[in-house]
């Protein structure tokens, strides 16, 4: 969030010029943040949820890295407990390089 008027007034300028509503964004950074609070998680994982895939929903899982296995999905908002057999940390890091790499492949064929 804009910490300023100068801040903000670029903020402003920046989404505008995004095409995008600020009033849209900062109502969804403020979402993200209750959500986040209410839940204990803190961020974003590249884990689909297992009940809205199921709906043909996309929710992805948040979880918070002091509590590994404890996921909670922003779409539907069920809480999930999840046991691998590699450790949680280490199969997000690589699904979250293995979509930085499937985008960076995409960009390059639309080029």
């Amino acid at each position: 969030m804009p910490k300023d008027f100068e801040q903000f007034e670029r903020f402003i300028k920046t989404q505008e010029a995004k095409g995008k509503s600020p009033i849209d964004t900062i109502a969804r950074r403020i979402e993200t943040e209750e959500f986040c609070k209410n839940y204990s998680v803190s961020e974003t994982t590249p884990l689909i949820c297992p009940a809205c895939s199921a709906g043909f929903s996309m929710g992805h899982l948040w979880w918070n890295p002091a509590h590994p296995s404890k996921f909670v999905c922003k779409t539907c908002r069920l809480a999930f407990t999840i046991e691998c057999s590699v450790p949680l940390p280490d199969l997000i890091e690589t699904k979250k390089e293995q979509r930085q790499k499937d985008r960076e492949s995409r960009k390059k064929a639309k080029s």
